[in-house]
């Protein structure tokens, strides 16, 4: 999008939709906490991408332990609402319809609902989600955060110290002054229900290739450690030759054999690993049952380690307790995404450019030097390694 263009939108939006909106949505303003206790029902806006709602996952229980009776509902997205359909924190799941027709039936049942509370965890987009909350919710108690021009959507708009300090803790920051409590920060863990399902598939297929999960050392086979080459864009994803590098050089290891992740999406990467010789020693795994995301919450769980340029696959290690290495640019890295209660390191791209630039031998270095940690300690520590 052209500056010109980008200016004349920020134009419309500031004097003719925002004008317009303010006379439709009329939120009386108030600064008092809720008191959770008197809340029936809750509905929280999460309809946005993986890892978002694994951040979200320690919230849901937070609510939910404070008032067990309480009816907690998330509107998810059909990317992510799999990593909460096992929730015992989770009364109902609803995935947002994109069908014009089928989201206005969508609105009629959910203003049906009649929920007390609507918290909105969007943070990069807050149009849609304020009018969403309006309509599902008219004379329910909004509560978004971000710029003061936004805040006709809500009836209460949170401050939180974006950029500065974990996302976790924004959202926490978030609760306590929407709710008036204090959340002890030590019992906040990411978590992924896995149904039995998904965990005997990857179980099945670890027995196939003689390898065992961590916990299970003395099983026959080898244990693994888990590659995943891939983002959700080029900035954020390695390139073919960056992985055949590090491939090759974890392949020589004698103690553990490495699955790569192959993103059904990445057409380029899936072909390297069927055709390059340096991933011949490699296992690939490939989702392919209904619960995709459930199989690769298992597969992390029995991992050694995990190798990840990709923020959700960095959250699912977080929430199966798995190390992880993450691999970041520093346009793409920030506070708000580290990895949380697991040990951890980080391979930072230099200056601005993008992961795909990194230098294969950074990567095999900075491999090297977390897998010999990990093997070192030959345990799982609660600490972060730095």
């Amino acid at each position: 999008m052209s500056k010109s263009v980008e200016a004349l939108d920020r134009s419309i939006r500031k004097n003719i939709v925002y004008p317009l909106l303010r006379m439709i949505f009329r939120n009386p303003v108030s600064d008092a906490p809720v008191d959770l206790n008197c809340v029936n029902r809750i509905l929280i806006f999460r309809y946005d991408r993986i890892g978002d709602m694994i951040v979200t996952t320690p919230i849901l229980r937070t609510l939910k332990r404070l008032n067990p009776r309480i009816r907690l509902d998330v509107l998810a997205s059909e990317a992510n609402a799999e990593i909460v359909q096992q929730s015992p924190c989770v009364d109902n799941v609803l995935i947002l319809e994109a069908n014009w027709l089928r989201l206005i039936r969508q609105i009629v049942h959910l203003r049906r609902q009649r929920y007390d509370v609507v918290l909105n965890f969007i943070f990069n987009r807050t149009t849609g989600p304020g009018i969403l909350a309006n309509l599902f919710a008219p004379h329910g108690h909004k509560v978004g955060q971000g710029p003061d021009r936004y805040a006709f959507y809500f009836n209460r708009l949170v401050k939180v110290r974006r950029f500065e300090q974990h996302m976790l803790e924004s959202y926490v920051s978030m609760i306590e002054q929407a709710f008036g409590f204090s959340v002890n920060r030590e019992e906040l863990a990411f978590e992924i229900a896995v149904g039995v399902d998904s965990r005997r598939t990857v179980d099945e297929w670890l027995e196939r290739q003689s390898l065992h999960r961590r916990s299970r050392q003395k099983s026959p086979g080898l244990p693994y450690i888990v590659l995943n080459p891939s983002g959700k864009d080029e900035d954020r994803s390695l390139g073919v030759n960056q992985v055949a590098a590090v491939a090759k050089s974890l392949s020589g290891r004698p103690h553990f054999r490495t699955v790569l992740l192959d993103s059904p999406g990445v057409v380029a990467m899936g072909e390297a690993f069927r055709d390059k010789g340096e991933f011949q020693k490699c296992l690939v795994y490939r989702t392919l049952s209904s619960r995709p995301l459930g199989e690769l919450a298992s597969l992390i769980e029995g991992a050694l380690l995990v190798i990840s340029p990709d923020t959700s696959i960095v959250h699912f290690a977080s929430a199966m307790q798995t190390p992880v290495l993450a691999i970041y640019a520093p346009r793409n890295a920030s506070q708000e995404w580290l990895p949380h209660k697991v040990p951890y390191d980080v391979v930072m791209a230099n200056g601005s450019i993008r992961i795909s630039e990194i230098e294969p031998q950074v990567l095999i270095e900075g491999a090297d030097r977390f897998i010999a940690t990990i093997l070192e300690t030959n345990e799982a520590p609660s600490s972060e390694l730095k």
